[in-house]
């Protein structure tokens, strides 16, 4: 969504969960009495933000989601395309809504809601690859990627290394191989993207 295509009959949402309504040209907030105040027009308002609704002040600003007439919500910022996520990723999932955040490995859909593998699992180490057990959830967002580099990584795997004698290593090479221990644990314990 864009600022140019919230338009009148909109309501739209910001980060601190004020809600604004666009009635001929005009903004409106709600108040905490459920009253409507006129704020300034709707292009005045629009000024203090970038095309993909962020703020140009304060991130606590953001538009992030936007309703039709009827209270519908049509967009949010926290929407993810679940069909463009790639197995194995790293997600977290609950539930309920009070509930604490779990980590796992996204698998896919079961009945429209998000899948992972069971128990912290991924495709490649669950035990049955052929037909996994599949668990599914009513909230799931990504974790936030975060970016690392080749020294940091390198000390992740000695610091494993230095734990675990290679004999009682998962990650144990094949063919004396030394280096497929090291990709084998890198490829379990980070999502790789080609450049």
């Amino acid at each position: 969504m864009q600022k140019s295509q919230i338009t009148n009959g909109m309501i739209f949402e910001l980060r601190t969960r004020s809600t604004y309504y666009v009635i001929e040209g005009m903004v409106y907030i709600k108040t905490m009495e459920h009253t409507l105040v006129p704020c300034e027009t709707l292009w005045d308002f629009l000024e203090d933000y970038e095309n993909d609704l962020t703020s140009k002040n304060s991130s606590s600003l953001d538009i992030v989601r936007i309703f039709d007439n009827e209270e519908k919500m049509i967009w949010s910022i926290f929407q993810i395309d679940w069909s463009k996520v790639p197995v194995d990723t790293k997600v977290l999932v609950k539930n309920s809504e009070n509930g604490g955040w779990e980590k796992r490995h996204f698998a896919g859909f079961i009945n429209g809601e998000v899948a992972t593998f069971s128990n912290g699992m991924t495709s490649w180490s669950t035990l049955r690859p052929n037909n996994p057990i599949l668990v599914s959830w009513k909230y799931a967002k990504l974790v936030p990627e975060e970016t690392t580099t080749n020294k940091k990584i390198d000390d992740e795997f000695k610091a494993y290394c230095h734990k675990v004698r290679c004999s009682e290593c998962d990650y144990k090479p094949r063919r004396n191989n030394k280096c497929d221990c090291h990709f084998n644990w890198l490829v379990n314990n980070y999502n790789l993207y080609k450049k």
